[in-house]
């Protein structure tokens, strides 16, 4: 699906809290579903020789987890999911959400291939649904230990997994997982159908269209990559042979922080979309600046996208919406999004009906409140659907 990203940490900016939580348990609130596995995992694969130079993979401790809600993902105007710390959240008029789960496991991330089939991407382990988010079930490990940080599935049954820099594939359904070699690794996967995708690490992008059978190192973010300290911060793919791209860097300053968005083509045309305009590199040309910090990003297809723009030093209003279309050449107006202080994760349908995950600036001295928030005219309202409070464990 291309509908969603969040953004765990921004510079110090987002609260984290170490994890507390557990593999699968029966004393988790939840109740398994049975089902039957209709195909079976591909074989371990060779692939292409690695570049000399890779760059360097970040580490758990370096990525972060979410301290109280961490990502959304709507795959209709009235199904979608949020995920985070003790809980997976559902919606099934796209109004009003409520737990379909509630226990120990903090969650990461969550992708959705149509309104029953779902996985959340816990710290310990991958749960999964198949009845539309009723029940959730911890899926398989890759057999090497790697704890899945990203998964993306194109169906009910192939997807990919990224772990402790590793690649990984699926074929039943994020049961089983074979081990796949792209170039230097991964750190970001997405794919548009069992045999395109793309993987990135540091700086660079990789391309298959084997299903991850081999790969062709096809781009790489202009300049040092270990003086910029380039990362993928997600992939969002859109069927056409088109990724979206974004990259964040180390070397922030003065409530800035570098990052560039790019639309990469299949046929290998990469266009910088959005950059952050004081410590991007200067080499890098860019369509338009986006905020001082990077925002999460929803790909609505090839050539239009929804942009979360954060900049903290801004008041009333440091979060705002602005959609990209003609290939990210043309912008229509900057919408803020109030009452969020921080952006955490966006999903749009097109480019009105939208839903943006955020923290609101607290009350008094009450913890940080985590919000979910919807629009249906492109950004001008919108509606406070959901809110929790930080956990106190």
């Amino acid at each position: 699906m291309i509908t969603r990203l969040r953004v765990l940490a921004v510079a110090g900016l987002l609260l984290a809290a170490a994890c507390t939580s557990s593999s699968p348990t029966s004393n988790d609130k939840t109740n398994a579903a049975s089902r039957t596995t209709t195909t079976t995992v591909p074989p371990t694969t060779a692939s292409t020789a690695a570049p000399t130079g890779c760059p360097k993979i970040r580490t758990a401790a370096e990525l972060g987890s979410p301290g109280n809600l961490a990502d959304l993902q709507m795959v209709s105007p009235q199904k979608g999911y949020v995920v985070g710390k003790g809980t997976i959240l559902g919606t099934d008029d796209g109004h009003t959400w409520t737990p379909g789960y509630t226990g120990a496991a903090t969650f990461l991330q969550v992708d959705a291939v149509d309104a029953v089939h779902a996985w959340a991407v816990g710290d310990r382990a991958l749960y999964d649904t198949v009845d539309g988010g009723k029940h959730w079930v911890g899926d398989g490990s890759p057999d090497d230990g790697t704890v899945l940080r990203q998964v993306h599935f194109v169906d009910e049954h192939f997807g990919w997994g990224v772990g402790a820099g590793k690649l990984y594939r699926s074929g039943d359904g994020g049961h089983t997982w074979g081990d796949l070699m792209p170039p230097c690794g991964a750190e970001a996967v997405c794919f548009t159908s069992q045999e395109e995708g793309w993987v990135a690490v540091g700086n660079r992008v990789a391309h298959s269209t084997t299903g991850g059978d081999s790969w062709t190192s096809v781009f790489a973010v202009p300049g040092d990559a270990e003086v910029n300290g380039w990362h993928p911060q997600a992939l969002q793919c859109a069927k056409g042979g088109v990724v979206w791209a974004l990259f964040t860097g180390a070397n922030a300053a003065m409530s800035h922080s570098p990052y560039v968005l790019y639309r990469g083509t299949a046929d290998g045309q990469w266009t910088a979309v959005m950059k952050e305009g004081m410590t991007a590199p200067k080499e890098i040309q860019a369509r338009r600046e986006g905020g001082s910090y990077p925002g999460p990003i929803s790909a609505l297809g090839t050539d239009s996208a929804a942009f979360v723009l954060f900049t903290p030093p801004q008041s009333p209003n440091p979060v705002s919406v602005v959609v990209g279309t003609n290939g990210g050449t043309v912008f229509g107006p900057d919408r803020p999004v109030p009452p969020l202080s921080s952006p955490l994760a966006a999903s749009f349908l097109n480019a009105q009906a939208g839903w943006v995950l955020g923290t609101k600036i607290p009350t008094g001295n009450g913890p940080p409140v985590d919000a979910v928030l919807a629009t249906a005219d492109g950004g001008q309202t919108w509606q406070e659907q959901y809110s929790r409070p930080s956990p106190t464990k």
